[in-house]
């Protein structure tokens, strides 16, 4: 990756990390489906008039079809689960669970696309699940009032992302990022209307719930995906992911700075194993190869010695 890219990626992450108190601020008096919809219509708000001010139409050049499924499995859906999710976790303990969705990528990768993981990917993949595991030991119950639900409600939404980053690879990754994203919002928000409708709370939200769904809505969505597409461009969906091991670290201090949460030892424990995990699948890191032993006669053309093994 270029410095550009890394930089973008910096930023996508804490504007990304943002997302999760805000989500966690207003899941509780909006509830997910209503806070989802206000999300997406807020997003489709700030993004609609400048492609239309551009001479642009939101989704041009996309199959409507294809926008739909990109927008019901990539917005809709992980959307809503993380929010249901918040309702019970913290800001910190959801971003840190969202933060396997590399994992989930380069699996959905694997297992439909056919695509080849070599050994430190898997070794990756293994780590970062034991890292999950790790963070979730003795925290899960199915019982009413337990978390178990909540953290396969985040999983599954890191799931959703992963489909949904190697489907908007090839469908609308070639397209303008701006009017993909305002065409995806747009989608995003017919998905969720009626159900957004229909559990609309009947106690109107506070203020402050309000500030955190539009900030939620303008910047963790708006801003944050047209940048995310243009990455998706100039990179693969499972680089691109990686992003998700840089959100939880912002979404800590942010959690901490305005909800004041506190982030425990098995949660710092956690994040760095799911981290490690995480650099060994996106290739970010990578172990050290073997050489083979240089014998006469073995040196290349330019008098060096052979590259590593395969």
């Amino acid at each position: 990756m270029t410095s550009r890219t890394v930089i973008q990626l910096l930023l996508l992450a804490a504007i990304w990390g943002g997302s999760f108190p805000f989500m966690r601020a207003a899941a509780g008096p909006f509830g997910p489906a209503p806070l989802i919809l206000l999300r997406l219509v807020f997003a489709a708000a700030c993004l609609v008039p400048f492609c239309l001010a551009t001479s642009r139409r939101p989704g041009q050049g996309a199959r409507p079809g294809q926008l739909a499924v990109v927008a019901l499995i990539m917005c809709a859906t992980p959307f809503t689960l993380l929010a249901f999710a918040s309702l019970s976790l913290t800001a910190g303990f959801t971003s840190l669970l969202n933060a396997v969705t590399p994992l989930m990528t380069a699996l959905v990768g694997r297992v439909v696309w056919r695509q080849r993981l070599a050994g430190p990917q898997w070794l990756g993949i293994f780590i970062g699940i034991a890292g999950v595991g790790f963070l979730c030991q003795g925290s899960i119950s199915f019982k009413p009032g337990g978390t178990g639900w909540a953290v396969v409600a985040a999983l599954a939404a890191t799931l959703c992302y992963g489909v949904g980053g190697q489907l908007s690879k090839r469908w609308l990754a070639p397209l303008d990022p701006d009017t993909t994203t305002a065409g995806t919002m747009l989608a995003g928000s017919l998905w969720l209307a009626i159900p957004g409708l229909l559990t609309w709370p009947e106690v109107t939200p506070a203020p402050r719930a309000w500030v955190a769904v539009f900030l939620l809505g303008s910047g963790c969505t708006a801003v944050a995906y047209v940048l995310y597409y243009r990455l998706l461009k100039q990179a693969g969906p499972t680089q691109v992911a990686s992003v998700t091991f840089l959100v939880p670290a912002f979404s800590l201090v942010w959690s901490a700075l305005f909800l004041g949460e506190r982030l425990s030892v098995r949660m710092l424990a956690a994040f760095l194993v799911i981290l490690v995990g995480t650099a060994l699948t996106t290739g970010v890191f990578r172990l050290p190869a073997r050489r083979l032993p240089v014998t006469k006669g073995a040196e290349t053309r330019d008098g060096s010695p052979p590259g590593p093994s395969a």
